[in-house]
């Protein structure tokens, strides 16, 4: 946003706050836009505006870029949620959606990652069997456990080496999918 503040728009700032004082101070309930307030054919106001457009022009081309979606999707296929994406990519949470709900290909991409990373794989030791729930609770239920915290330590280790309980061994689906095996 820096590459947009000249010179000419900062002596225009000050001097509309030289002209109308009462535009810039902070009332409590009261629009503080100083488009409202200050008169429209005000040379310093139609610099602001300009700006303002200006601003608001870049940040849609920065949105539409398709290299920004390219990167949102790489950080979707590492099963990132949209904070840590955000977070990662340096950019407003907000944008990350704005472009995840614009974009059919990379919305549909981000609902299978999230659901797949869900998923868990139990084996069953004694029968030779790989069993997979859509949930942690139901695989849970199916190990014995009484709450699911206890699934949680295992699931925690993408390669835990022992059998729970002498019989099961749990793993997510995606960690499943990647490694081949548990």
């Amino acid at each position: 946003m820096t590459s947009y503040v000249t010179p000419e728009l900062l002596k225009s700032l000050s001097r509309l706050k030289e002209k109308y004082p009462d535009a810039f101070e902070t009332k409590k309930g009261i629009s503080n836009d100083i488009t409202h307030l200050v008169p429209a054919d005000d040379p310093d106001l139609r610099m602001i505006v300009r700006f303002r457009n200006a601003v608001k022009a870049g940040d849609r081309r920065r949105l539409e870029d398709k290299r920004v979606a390219q990167r949102i999707a790489d950080c979707y296929t590492r099963y990132m949620t949209m904070r840590a994406t955000a977070s990662y990519l340096e950019m407003d949470l907000a944008e990350v959606k704005f472009i995840t709900e614009r974009d059919a290909n990379l919305r549909d991409l981000y609902h299978k990652h999230q659901h797949d990373w869900g998923r868990i794989i139990v084996y069953d030791d004694h029968t030779n069997s790989y069993t997979t729930y859509p949930n942690k609770y139901e695989a849970a239920v199916k190990i014995g456990f009484q709450r699911l915290s206890d699934l949680n330590y295992y699931l925690k280790y993408r390669h835990y080496p022992y059998l729970i309980k002498g019989r099961f061994k749990v793993k997510r689906r995606v960690w499943f999918d990647e490694d081949g095996c548990m």
